[in-house]
Formats: C-alpha cells, sequence, structure tokens
C-alpha cells in the first residue's frame, strides 16, 4: 500500500464548488485514471482521502494539499502522470510526494486579498488591524456571540497596485482556533475602510503545518 500527498491549485470556475464536490471530484478522477483507492472498513466506506484544510466557497487555492491511499504500491512520478492526465480545467496538480506532517498539525495559512478599482485605504487598513482589539460577530450553533479576532491574525501587509488595493494576511489555523480570514475583511468592510458592495478575490497561497 502507498500513500501519497497531493499539492494542487484550484482556480477560475472551480472556485464555486463546495468542498464535498471536490472530494467527488477527485475520486472520480482517480477512478476515471484507474488508480486503486483505499477504502475504510464498515457499513459506509469512503476513500482515504484527507485535505489539509478545506477551502471556502469562492476563495481560489494555490497550493492546496490533500491526502490519499491506495491498495497497492505505485511510483510517485506514475502516480503524478496518471492523475495529471485526467484532472479538470483549473485543477492542476503541482506535486505528489510522500506523506510528511500529518493535517492535524496545521498551524496557519497564507491568503491574497484583491479589492478592485479600491485605492488610498493602505494605511487605514494597516491602522485597523494593527489595533489590539478586532471584534467581530461570529455565528456558530449556539447563536452569535463577539470576538476579537486580533490574536488569531498572526501577519499582514496592504498595498496599492494598478489602483486595486491587496490585503496578505497570515491566520490561525489550527484544528481548534481556525480563523476564516474573511472575518478581517468584513470587519474592514463595517468599520467603513473597505465599501461594502467591492470586488473582493481571494487565494489562499500556502497552508503551512508544525
Amino acid at each position: 500500500m502507498t500513500d501519497f500527498r497531493i499539492t494542487f491549485s484550484k482556480k477560475g470556475p472551480l472556485v464555486f464548488i463546495s468542498h464535498l464536490d471536490l472530494s467527488h471530484t477527485f475520486v472520480r478522477a482517480f477512478n476515471r485514471a484507474g488508480i486503486p483507492l483505499r477504502y475504510s472498513s464498515g457499513f459506509n466506506p469512503h476513500p482515504k482521502l484527507v485535505f489539509a484544510l478545506p477551502l471556502s466557497v469562492g476563495m481560489a487555492g494555490e497550493n492546496e494539499m490533500c491526502d490519499v491511499g491506495l491498495v497497492k504500491d505505485m511510483d510517485a512520478e506514475e502516480f503524478y502522470n496518471k492523475i495529471s492526465a485526467v484532472m479538470p480545467p483549473h485543477l492542476v496538480i503541482k506535486s505528489v510526494e510522500p506523506v510528511g506532517a500529518k493535517f492535524r498539525n496545521v498551524k496557519d495559512a497564507e491568503y491574497i486579498f484583491t479589492i478592485r478599482s479600491v485605492s488610498g485605504v493602505c494605511e487605514q487598513i494597516k491602522a485597523f488591524l494593527s489595533s489590539d482589539d478586532i471584534t467581530v460577530t461570529k455565528k456558530s450553533k449556539s447563536g452569535e456571540k463577539q470576538i476579537n479576532i486580533k490574536p488569531q491574525i498572526y501577519s499582514f501587509h496592504a498595498a496599492e497596485i494598478s489602483g486595486d488595493t491587496q490585503l496578505v494576511i497570515k491566520a490561525d489555523s489550527a484544528p481548534d482556533s481556525y480563523l476564516n480570514p474573511e472575518y478581517a475583511v468584513r470587519a474592514l468592510q463595517n468599520a467603513g475602510i473597505i465599501p461594502q458592495d467591492a470586488d473582493i478575490t481571494c487565494t489562499r497561497t500556502r497552508i503551512n503545518l508544525s
């Protein structure tokens, strides 16, 4: 048996498919490529396919990761060639390697927000995100609560590029303290720094494991 870690990018129209649909897309691709997936045991077996950190719908990913288990040994290059040949457009396999640190060791992730046709706000963004208190309203099954997300924002940088504003954020992504970085952008919108109707796109550029 062999376990591989796949690094891939997800862009274009595929940013609008759910995490479940992404998982199904991978399984169908493995089947088309004739790759023998390893399945769990029990009454409802499922393929040994684990993603490092699900992407929010609408968010692109530059270096996403998933681990897959096979029922027989296979060379990494053979696996890469087979799976790359059957992946749909906008879903690109970048590398295939042996499995490393477990995904439960996800530490943080890096994101780039592009705020189109908005300029002259970088200093305001920096001042706001430098505050010790960035309180947002988070919804959960138990209801709404106010939370300060500042401790979960590890670093940030804002720059103006060709009339757009680019905001880079590194945020906590540990399993028990994950922060969706979109909360930081919503806080900037609620503060009136970024327009509520701004055209904003986001790409997760990196997932870091401890």
